[in-house]
């Protein structure tokens, strides 16, 4: 056998030049192009689920607020909703008829605080709420004050502000409240100067006639049309019993549904001044003045006289040379300045002696 040879190692080849280093950049562009990559979809996913979050909680379908116990505030039995898409128009009527007189179609707005303060927007919401109001006839209700509630509530509560006021054709647009909307001719919640607040229209809810308690709106494109009716007046005559002067000034309240929260207020009215509250919704209803309270049964178009008395006390200071004070029939704390009435005690709401007159 032929021997072979003495195996002898191979040495490798040197790398040329700069392999190295092109190798290295070649992995960290690799590495930058990957993590781009991830990040621009991870940023891609967030957009995608924060957009469907938004129009989906716009562009649903009407959400109604759940009532956790006691009244939703003002009646929804005053309101025609008509939605209109495409070919077809949904309308929900009023069971009560349309009225038989036009009130006023013009409500001037209120001062000072109840200054809209979305009205004066020349840019249209991007996700707005989209309203028309007209009377029962179809003309257009011009000055209306759109109040939307506070969110995130299972109950009406106002935001104490007014977001539009609706314009010479009954329309109205706002951002999407993502809460109930009461129309109304005065700014609920707010001290109202004297003698008279509101107008012939009824405060209503945004929503169909048939729903318990005031529903979320739905946003979009389309314009909800509404239909108001005709409001209730409750009128009277401010007395006073007891030394009290000249300069002093008292308040009156409407709660509406019996709910304080949710109250017409009538301040700055002087002795024998004759007050008026229009504008309220049919149903029951408090008139709370000078510690008293009287309930009132409204129906649509509905006047009535209940007069109001107020007990004003001897200052502590003056002379006990004076003649007594002859005490009142109504043992309930009595005012001399403009504050509110004083709270009514839980439980039944007391009435006063006498009950309110209808008229005409």
């Amino acid at each position: 056998m032929t021997k072979l040879p003495h195996h002898r190692d191979i040495d490798p080849l040197p790398p040329p030049p700069g392999s190295f280093d092109r190798m290295m950049h070649s992995a960290r562009a690799r590495r930058r192009r990957q993590g781009l990559a991830v990040l621009s979809s991870v940023a891609a996913l967030v957009l995608v689920a924060s957009g469907a979050f938004a129009l989906g909680s716009s562009v649903n379908d009407t959400q109604t607020f759940a009532q956790a116990g006691g009244s939703a505030g003002v009646g929804t039995t005053t309101i025609t909703t008509t939605e209109t898409a495409g070919n077809g128009t949904a309308t929900q009527q009023d069971a009560a008829g349309p009225a038989t007189s036009k009130p006023p179609a013009a409500v001037p707005a209120p001062t000072g605080s109840g200054t809209p303060t979305d009205a004066t927007s020349s840019a249209p919401p991007i996700i707005a709420l989209r309203g028309h109001v007209v009377d029962a006839d179809g003309a257009p209700v011009v000055g209306l004050l759109v109040q939307p509630g506070a969110r995130n509530r299972v109950v009406y509560r106002s935001d104490g502000r007014i977001a539009a006021v609706t314009d010479a054709q009954g329309n109205f647009d706002i951002p999407c409240p993502r809460a109930p909307v009461l129309l109304a001719t005065w700014q609920l919640d707010h001290d109202a100067p004297p003698p008279s607040v509101g107008a012939g229209w009824a405060a209503t809810f945004l929503g169909p006639e048939d729903a318990p308690h005031p529903v979320v709106p739905a946003c979009g494109k389309r314009r909800t049309t509404t239909v108001v009716a005709r409001g209730a007046t409750v009128s009277g005559v401010v007395q006073t019993v007891g030394p009290c002067a000249p300069d002093d000034s008292f308040a009156v309240q409407v709660w509406l549904d019996n709910n304080r929260e949710q109250s017409v207020r009538l301040a700055g009215l002087r002795a024998g001044e004759t007050f008026t509250v229009a504008g309220l919704p049919a149903g029951s209803h408090t008139l709370a003045a000078g510690g008293a309270t009287t309930a009132l049964e409204l129906t649509q178009g509905d006047v009535v006289t209940q007069d109001v008395t107020f007990t004003c006390v001897p200052d502590p200071g003056a002379s006990t040379a004076t003649s007594p004070v002859t005490p009142s029939a109504d043992p309930s704390p009595s005012t001399t300045s403009a504050t509110d009435p004083a709270p009514a005690p839980s439980g039944s709401l007391p009435t006063a002696p006498s009950g309110a007159r209808r008229s005409g």
